[in-house]
């Protein structure tokens, strides 16, 4: 995996341990915005709005920004959690305009949710 990856620029086609991830349909969710678009693992089109990047991988899990909506924010990215062994997906956290995952350090999950990376945050509790 390239580890010089944004949310506009990321890689469209991962190997990882027999599993092959493929981004479809990319496409920016406004002018400058992130990018999104479908997720197949292995050929299986996984549900949602789209999915963006990058992405991390560690356990058989892929922690991936999951673009969707609720009613009272709009808009916007949660981090999403898939189980690459039974392709199921967990989503968890607060909603953002912009989820650019950082790395996985001491069973915390790194991100910046501005376009400069000023502002880091992590989430605790969620790495398997």
């Amino acid at each position: 995996m390239n580890y010089n990856q944004t949310p506009w620029d990321f890689d469209e086609a991962i190997h990882i341990e027999g599993y092959k991830i493929n981004y479809e349909n990319l496409r920016e969710i406004g002018q400058g915005a992130p990018v999104i678009g479908d997720l197949l693992i292995n050929g299986k089109q996984m549900p949602g709005y789209g999915f963006g990047g990058p992405l991390i991988y560690q356990n058989f899990n892929l922690y991936i920004p999951a673009y969707l909506k609720e009613s009272s924010f709009g808009w916007g990215f949660k981090l999403g959690i898939v189980d690459l062994k039974d392709l199921s997906i967990r989503i968890f956290g607060e909603m953002n305009h912009v989820l650019h995952l950082d790395k996985i350090e001491n069973d915390r999950i790194y991100y910046f949710i501005s376009w400069d990376k000023v502002k880091y945050n992590y989430y605790e509790g969620v790495i398997k």
